[in-house]
Parts: C-alpha cells; sequence; structure tokens
C-alpha cells in the first residue's frame, strides 16, 4: 500500500521532507497507544513529548493530537487517569513546545501557527478533491479510497472484537476513522489543488491508520470474499505504481497520441533506467537501496496475512520500517548537503528569492496549483468556475508583488 501512494516520489527523488519524520512519529504514536501501559501518571510523558516534537518540527502532526487526546480523555472517563497524568502530559508537552515558540520568535519576530491555520474560506473543493478525474485523492490513489471502505466496514462490523487491538482498539478505531475525515473536510478550503501526486504528502501522517484498517479488514474475511478484497486491491496498487510513473517520467496518456509526444515520454523513461542502473557514487547507491526497500514492502501486507500475524505486532513492524528509512533518507541528505548548499549559493548571487505565501506555499506552488485547477474546469466547461480561480491568480500575483518588495531590502 505504501509503495503504491504518491509517497514513494518524496521518499526517494525528493527526500528531506519534513512529513516523512511526520510519519515515523505517528507510526510510532499509534504503537504506544496500542502497547503501554498508560495507567502509571508518568508513563504519559511519551504522548506528551510526541506530540510536543510536532510542533517543533511544523509537521503535519495535530490528527495525532487528537487521537493520543482521545485516549487520555477515555482514561479520565474511567477513573484510570487523574490530575497527576495530565500533569506530566502537561510538562512534556510544553517543553517543545517553548522551544517551538523560541525558534519561531527568532527566525521570524513573531510565532507561526502552521497547521493551525489550515482553513481558507475563498474556496471549498472537498468532492472534487476526492473524486476529480484529475488528480483526485480517490481517482489518483485509490488505495485510499479501499482503506477507507475498509475502515467503514471495521467500525460496523468488528468494533465489539477488540482482540485484535487489546482494550483499547476500538476507541482508537473510532479517533482514526473521523480524525481522517475531519482533516480531509479542512484541508479542501486551501489553494493549492492537494490532489494527486503534488498533494498527496498532505495525507503522509495517515498512512498508518490506512494500514491498520486494511490489515485487520483483510484478516477478517475468508474464503471467496478474501480474493476479491486482494483482487481489487493488486488492481489498485497497479493502477497507483502507474500513476506514480506517469508523474515521475511524465509518461501520460497523451504521449502516446504523437510521434514527439511519445518521444518525449520514452525519454523521460530513459532517463529513469540511467537512474536506477547507470548512475554510480555513494548517493545514487543509497537511492537505489531506497527504491529496493520500497519495492520489498509490497510483500508485506501479503506475509501478515498468511501469517496470521496481530495488527498490533504489524504495526511494530510498520514503526521500525519508517524508522530505517528515515534514517536512509537522513544519510541522504547528507551526501547531499554540499550540492544543495551550492544551488542555494546560486539562487542568492543571482539575486532570485522564493517569497512565503499564506499557508506556508511559495508562489510558484500556489499559482501553479490554481492553473491546474483552472485546466480542468475549461475541460468540463465550468466557466464560471474559470473565471473565478483567474481572478484569484490575479490576487495572488498582486500580494506576492507587494511581500517581494517588503522582503527584498532585508535580504540586500
Amino acid at each position: 500500500m505504501f509503495f503504491g501512494t504518491p509517497y514513494i516520489f518524496y521518499m526517494i527523488i525528493q527526500p528531506g521532507q519534513a512529513n516523512i519524520y511526520a510519519l515515523f512519529l505517528s507510526a510510532l504514536l499509534v504503537y504506544i497507544l496500542l502497547e503501554l501501559d498508560l495507567t502509571a501518571a508518568r508513563s504519559w510523558v511519551v504522548p506528551g513529548f510526541l506530540l510536543s516534537v510536532s510542533f517543533l518540527t511544523k509537521v503535519d502532526l495535530w490528527p495525532m493530537a487528537g487521537l493520543a487526546a482521545l485516549v487520555f480523555f477515555e482514561h479520565l472517563r474511567s477513573k484510570k487517569a487523574g490530575w497527576r497524568h495530565l500533569m506530566w502530559f502537561g510538562l512534556s508537552f510544553m517543553v517543545l513546545f517553548a522551544f517551538k515558540f523560541g525558534n519561531d520568535f527568532l527566525k521570524f519576530g513573531h510565532i507561526l501557527s502552521n497547521e493551525l491555520s489550515v482553513v481558507n474560506s475563498s474556496g471549498f473543493y472537498f468532492f472534487t478533491q476526492l473524486f476529480s478525474p484529475f488528480r483526485g485523492y480517490f481517482i489518483y490513489s485509490p488505495v485510499f479510497l479501499f482503506a477507507m471502505l475498509a475502515g467503514l466496514w471495521v467500525l460496523l462490523f468488528r468494533r465489539g472484537q477488540p482482540e485484535s487491538f487489546g482494550t483499547r482498539g476500538p476507541l482508537i478505531l473510532w479517533g482514526m476513522f473521523f480524525i481522517i475525515i475531519i482533516k480531509l473536510f479542512i484541508i479542501s478550503f486551501r489553494f493549492n489543488w492537494n490532489g494527486g501526486t503534488y498533494g498527496g504528502r498532505i495525507l503522509l501522517t495517515e498512512v498508518p491508520f490506512f494500514a491498520v484498517f486494511l490489515a485487520v479488514f483483510l484478516k477478517g474475511l475468508r474464503g471467496w470474499g478474501l480474493r476479491v478484497a486482494f483482487s481489487v486491491l493488486c488492481v489498485m496498487l497497479i493502477w497507483n505504481i502507474l500513476k506514480i510513473a506517469e508523474f515521475m517520467t511524465f509518461l501520460e496518456p497523451r504521449n502516446f497520441i504523437s510521434y514527439v509526444d511519445f518521444a518525449n515520454g520514452w525519454a523521460a523513461l530513459h532517463g529513469l533506467y540511467a537512474f536506477i542502473l547507470k548512475n554510480i557514487g555513494l548517493a545514487a547507491s543509497i537511492e537505489k537501496i531506497g527504491l529496493l526497500a520500497f519495492l520489498l514492502a509490497v510483500a508485506a501486507p501479503f506475509i501478515y496475512l498468511l501469517r496470521r500475524v496481530r495488527v498490533r505486532h504489524a504495526v511494530a513492524g510498520f514503526v521500525f520500517y519508517c524508522a530505517a528509512a528515515y534514517a536512509a533518507i537522513s544519510v541522504m541528505n547528507y551526501v547531499n548537503n554540499g550540492r544543495n548548499a551550492e544551488l542555494l549559493r546560486g539562487y542568492v548571487e543571482a539575486g532570485e528569492m522564493v517569497v512565503i505565501k499564506p499557508h506556508l506555499f511559495t508562489m510558484e506552488e500556489n499559482i501553479g496549483s490554481v492553473n491546474e485547477q483552472m485546466e480542468f474546469y475549461e475541460s468540463i466547461g465550468d466557466e464560471k468556475e474559470v473565471r473565478k480561480l483567474m481572478f484569484l491568480r490575479e490576487s495572488l500575483f498582486e500580494h506576492t508583488d507587494d511581500e517581494f518588495r517588503r522582503a527584498r531590502p532585508s535580504l540586500f
């Protein structure tokens, strides 16, 4: 499932995304909430620390806060937790939270809200972003849709069977599902398109949730039901991989219509072949190892099913896998750091700069995503929406020019 999503691009081609860190921490927190005995007051230092890291590193971990809070208030309701638990949780949370405030103030002169300010009421594209044939979440990555349906099945038919998760299993299942729904709703207000490969990293933190839903769903099936589910899942994985290949190598369907487009697509595919087989050096070798690791990860759900691995053990394996992936990415970043510094120095010497936009998007990303939306609505003949997006694009240009004039003197 992990390989059949847009994240393969960000893990291999663009390593260093903060969302990769978020993936590891979210998997770790799910494992802790399943396994850790939280009756002792000091045990709440662990989830509190993980949540504070989300603010320190500015990664998308606010759903984790909701999940931990759900478990905490359940302990309060059942009188398994009291003020001492809250004290330890708060102390561990506020330590790194204070560092985040200090870091923001020293760098920017004020505190950044980050993920707390994701709502933009100027546009709402919830259903379009989910089901649009133009890079919609569930069309571009149908494994997500399959996992959501698996989550519904688990909640409707297995919520009274906690043996796969332990005593907190049903509570965590409900929390996982509704946090994902709320997050999908909120991010639909953002400027950018958020669909397909470009916006797939928005849901990176939820990959452990989707994996758990699929694990419980597949484990509960037998006979023909299991065969049908696996067949559908395999087809969706192939679809995902083709979409990722399309993005990484520009092998879009239109590239096979004319000779010129086909030649461009073939050249892009040849470039990927050269990257995998011909590149030498430490950096290329590390990236090849990473690519092989993701190919091997495809077999993980099948192995779990055949060996009847308990869900909690599967999550533990996923935590270890995320940790190894993050370590490999860190090495890639270290190896490539010199090259990145040279590129950055070239941009500064040329007097070029990137202006940060609302919601931490750059001008290029904002306007590029608006152009993509305009392309889609033009293809379906929705002129009203096209005019609305044209006005939005013009306002982005105007706002960016003002910010550029204010920021440029401070840099030179």
